[in-house]
């Protein structure tokens, strides 16, 4: 990745991770708290892997990522689909 691109993944990653240690949850300690970080990497770098293998499958239009594969969008929605099981 390159340019702008890069850079706004950098600040999303790191404004969500953040989040994750500034969030007071009850019954949340510093354990729970890693283990949602790891579950975030790893969707993180499945997701820039995907885009990474398959750069012709997408383009960047202004702030929003376009994914014109249906197969490779398909793929990025499932990495997705995985954030909203990282506890």
């Amino acid at each position: 990745f390159a340019g702008d691109f890069s850079d706004e993944f950098k600040n999303r990653y790191k404004a969500e991770l953040e989040n994750v240690f500034a969030e007071e949850k009850p019954g949340t300690n510093n354990a729970d708290a890693f283990k949602m970080l790891q579950g975030m990497i790893d969707t993180y770098i499945a997701e820039l892997e995907l885009l990474a293998q398959n750069p012709k499958a997408w383009n960047v239009d202004g702030d929003n990522l376009k994914i014109t594969d249906a197969n490779i969008q398909k793929q990025y929605d499932l990495i997705l689909e995985n954030v909203k099981k990282i506890k």
